[in-house]
């Protein structure tokens, strides 16, 4: 967990490339497995394992495009469940609005700083985790010394 921490402050890009190649290869073999199966079984190509295999493929060759691309669409999300806090609002209970029209706030500028700066949000988000790692490591530590 601590080294971890550390890649992720020291070298956040390379420990991004490196997972999200991890994970195009976890997709290959997701979306390849039930590819081979349904062409065996004479089923003919199936549109999930096809998308899940083109997503892999682009996070091994493209990883830093993948993350970006993850981004924008995490920024959608975002903006998406901002507008609907706020049509949500007036169906809300009295004592929620007040914290809905907060969440949907910081939805909306979440989602707008992941679309307009995809990669900056990314490295960003890599430093809080790196950092939330080694704070979660030190509290371990200290409770361990404190036990004993």
């Amino acid at each position: 967990m601590v080294l971890l921490g550390v890649l992720l402050l020291m070298r956040p890009v390379e420990v991004m490339r490196f997972i999200t190649v991890l994970v195009g290869i976890l997709f290959l073999i997701e979306g390849g497995l039930p590819l081979v199966y349904s062409l065996q079984e004479g089923k003919g190509l199936r549109a999930y394992p096809l998308v899940i295999v083109l997503f892999g493929v682009l996070c091994i060759v493209s990883p830093i495009i993948m993350n970006a691309l993850w981004m924008i669409l995490l920024g959608l999300w975002q903006l998406l469940a901002g507008i609907n806090g706020f049509a949500q609002r007036k169906n809300a209970p009295k004592g929620t609005q007040g914290m809905l029209l907060i969440v949907s706030t910081l939805s909306l500028l979440l989602g707008l700083m992941f679309i307009l700066a995809p990669m900056t949000s990314l490295v960003a988000i890599w430093w809080i985790l790196g950092i939330l790692l080694l704070l979660n490591a030190t509290a371990i530590v200290a409770q361990s010394v404190k036990v004993s």
